[in-house]
């Protein structure tokens, strides 16, 4: 429906957040929060299509093996945090992905894409008061659900300074450097 109506549709993972998005021609800006929140609330998660979904990720994973830039950021960031999960990689690790299932992904859903932690983000040229009033309509129904956040521990400071190398067979030098906020 959102190429029939002239769109784009994506979604992009962070170790922070996961975003879905919508781009269509501002008469259809209603259109696309109504698939959105459907989307996000009501996701059917076929088998065969998240089995070939869990299939790309798994290639992606494959191609960042040959990517520089995604080496450095991975490594930097588990020199840089030690026990904070954001040392982790955002797209996970091929064995774990391997094995997860669709009911594995329902669950994760429900326990976790709740009202307290998703923002619609509404741009471009529409009345921002009708586009908030359909939003707040939306979700009304939205059950709360648990907003017990998972404990994340507390990262221990760093009293020295840490040096790494890594080598990566690439014909261009990059250096990074990191330090805790």
């Amino acid at each position: 429906k959102v190429a029939q109506l002239g769109g784009f549709l994506n979604a992009a993972t962070s170790s922070e957040f996961t975003c879905y998005y919508i781009t269509l021609p501002a008469d259809h800006a209603k259109d696309a929060v109504l698939m959105l929140d459907d989307m996000l609330r009501n996701p059917l998660f076929p088998e065969d299509k998240f089995l070939s979904e869990r299939e790309v990720i798994l290639r992606e994973l494959a191609m960042y093996k040959d990517s520089p830039m995604q080496n450095l950021y991975e490594h930097i960031l588990q020199e840089t945090f030690r026990v904070h999960p954001i040392r982790l990689p955002a797209a996970g690790f091929k064995d774990k992905l391997e094995t997860v299932t669709r009911e594995c992904m329902a669950d994760y859903h429900l326990r976790r894409y709740t009202p307290g932690r998703t923002s619609f983000v509404v741009v471009g040229d529409v009345n921002p008061d009708s586009m908030l009033e359909l939003v707040r309509k939306q979700t009304a129904d939205w059950k709360r659900g648990c907003l017990n956040e998972p404990v994340i521990p507390a990262e221990p400071a760093c009293s020295f300074q840490r040096k790494s190398r890594f080598e990566f067979p690439h014909p261009l030098a990059c250096c990074s450097s990191s330090w805790q906020t």
